[in-house]
């Protein structure tokens, strides 16, 4: 048996410092800290030995939603390891954020080589170690220089997954484990512990730092002292806090009541023009310590007391105004539902619950908002699709506050989880509608549905070429994310982006200065124009082509993503190996 015996390792062993060091790299050679698994093929995978994977665009199956843009959200349906190696070719290094929710490994969710791994498979954790690895490493591909990927998983395989993704990622991308409260009440049949949390793993390529927008400090907002329910205790204020409401009195020692609280003023204190005369001590429930307040007023904070109820606020001026996201997720910090809201919301909008544990909308929703800038069209990435979850809160974040963000899901249609589940789902959210029967209001934004073809692989790189250029219109239109098609042709396909005309002539003979004449007739006011041209050469465009094209950015067609998809042929060594136990 033949045993790859991929690893996680530390960036370096712990050595006792007395060791020469001459001794050191010995040792840190023999000290390892390491996952290992068997390597167990998939059939999808040795399919790439012989096939390469392509787009092709099924029109019939797109959504024309009610508030459409020039920049389509992409539903692939296919294998989504056949679907990452496509996205090697049109989205390296270009993706902004991935959230996934992937098989949890507990026996019978994770379907491998056609069959449900069972729970007592003794290869079970081998196969699943498999199967996420190769997807993660083409996923870390896929990420821009500041990309986030979120990871949901739960106690089975929460320790595995976070040693393998210190080795796909490494170790100083961990951002962090956030802890997702699933459940609102716990099941009675759980074994050990009455279980109500899942995880959320985040990785970032820069090692960057979260901030929701709930956690945005607003400069010049006041923030209360008070907050009901803590313990009620004593704080003393100096001479010179500022009154808004209270000018020209003196006031003795007293009760100041509103609603359900209430301020003890345990002094005599003279304002006049705003401006306290003398120092004094309140008694109330205050969420800051007699130490926190004294430091407020030695680092110049301004404290205000606004209205008659004598609650004093700080006025935020600190020029950092942004506070790290928590580690906890739930209704108290983010507004976050269940998997009983996911479940809910689910058949709210396609009317039945033939899925099992959606995850809620407000869960990805938050983690979204937290890595994505409102201001940037940024692409997120979903290739454990599922019920399309991660759509639906890419396209709620799109209402909130104006952007374009892209979605892409991939996913298989095993059990009718494509076009049963995702697409009605997918309609429901950008039309509001299911079937004829209004539901909600449309959130924006149109889908492109594809799903995955093949084309054999040849030793001749021409005639690979020549195949591989029968698809790239589809391609292109994913790579570019292009929302409408203008013309489709047999020598020349026009599509619309934003703030961008797409032209792509994949036609092995054509007269380029006759199709830059017509294409210029379809380019809007305004728009940047790019435009992919057959080539048969592997070093770009011949020069004498993309002088017939001025004014255009000119690319090669088919040469780079034929090359990306030759690159990601699967090492033959893989598929020799006999599974063995884990």
């Amino acid at each position: 048996m033949r045993d790859s015996r991929p690893r996680a390792k530390l960036d370096s062993p712990v050595v006792n410092a007395d060791v020469p060091e001459h001794q050191i790299s010995d040792l840190e050679k023999q000290q390892k800290f390491e996952l290992v698994w068997r390597d167990i093929s998939e059939a999808v995978e040795t399919q790439l030995r012989d096939e390469m994977p392509v787009l092709i665009h099924d029109a019939n199956l797109d959504v024309e939603g009610k508030l459409p843009s020039d920049r389509s959200h992409i539903l692939i349906e296919g294998d989504n390891l056949h679907a990452l190696h496509v996205l090697q070719a049109t989205h390296q290094r270009a993706i902004d954020v991935i959230y996934i929710d992937p098989p949890y490994n507990r026996g019978k969710d994770l379907i491998y080589n056609d069959t449900f791994v069972d729970k007592d498979d003794p290869c079970r954790h081998s196969k699943w170690l498999s199967f996420m690895s190769k997807r993660l490493v083409l996923a870390e591909q896929l990420l821009n220089e500041d990309g986030v990927m979120f990871i949901s998983i739960d106690d089975n395989s929460q320790a595995q997954l976070r040693l393998l993704c210190d080795q796909v990622f490494g170790p100083r991308s961990f951002v962090a484990n956030f802890v997702w409260i699933k459940k609102r009440k716990a099941s009675n049949l759980d074994k050990s512990v009455r279980s109500i949390t899942e995880y959320v793993l985040c990785y970032s390529k820069n090692g960057r730092s979260l901030i929701h927008p709930e956690d945005v400090v607003e400069e010049d907002k006041p923030y209360p002292f008070y907050n009901t329910g803590n313990k009620r205790k004593v704080l003393s204020f100096p001479k010179g806090v500022k009154f808004t409401s209270i000018d020209n009195q003196k006031l003795g020692p007293q009760t100041f009541r509103a609603k359900k609280t209430s301020v003890r003023l345990l002094d005599s204190v003279k304002i006049v023009k705003g401006v306290a005369q003398n120092a004094f001590r309140l008694e109330g429930e205050w969420r800051y310590s007699q130490v926190a307040v004294d430091g407020m007023f030695r680092a110049g904070e301004e404290v205000v007391f606004k209205g008659t109820d004598f609650k004093p606020y700080l006025i935020n001026k600190s020029e950092d105004r942004f506070k790290l996201m928590r580690s906890l997720l739930s209704a108290e910090t983010y507004g976050i539902g269940t998997n009983e809201d996911g479940t809910e919301e689910l058949f709210q909008l396609i009317g039945k619950n033939d899925f099992d544990y959606p995850k809620p909308v407000s869960l990805v929703h938050a983690l979204l908002a937290a890595a994505l800038r409102p201001d940037h069209n940024s692409l997120v990435l979903d290739f454990f699709a599922g019920s399309g979850t991660t759509l639906e809160a890419v396209a709620r974040l799109n209402s909130e506050t104006g952007a374009s963000h892209q979605c892409i899901l991939a996913t298989n249609n095993e059990n009718g989880i494509c076009r049963d589940i995702a697409i009605p789902r997918v309609t429901a959210v950008l039309t509001g509608m299911n079937g004829r029967r209004k539901i909600r209001e449309a959130l924006p934004g149109s889908l492109s549905f594809f799903k995955t073809g093949f084309v054999k692989r040849s030793k001749s790189p021409d005639r690979m070429r020549a195949e591989i250029a029968k698809y790239t219109v589809d391609l292109i239109a994913v790579k570019e994310g292009t929302g409408k098609t203008v013309l489709r042709s047999a020598n020349m396909s026009i599509l619309h982006g934003v703030n961008k005309t797409v032209v792509v002539a994949p036609g092995l003979e054509s007269d380029h200065s006759r199709l830059c004449t017509a294409a210029e007739n379809k380019v809007r006011t305004g728009n940047r124009k790019v435009v992919y041209v057959f080539t048969w050469s592997d070093y770009g465009v011949e020069e004498e082509v993309a002088a017939l094209w001025p004014g255009w950015d000119v690319n090669p067609l088919p040469a780079e993503m034929l090359a990306a998809l030759r690159r990601l042929v699967p090492p033959a060594r893989l598929f020799d190996a006999p599974e063995a136990a884990s």
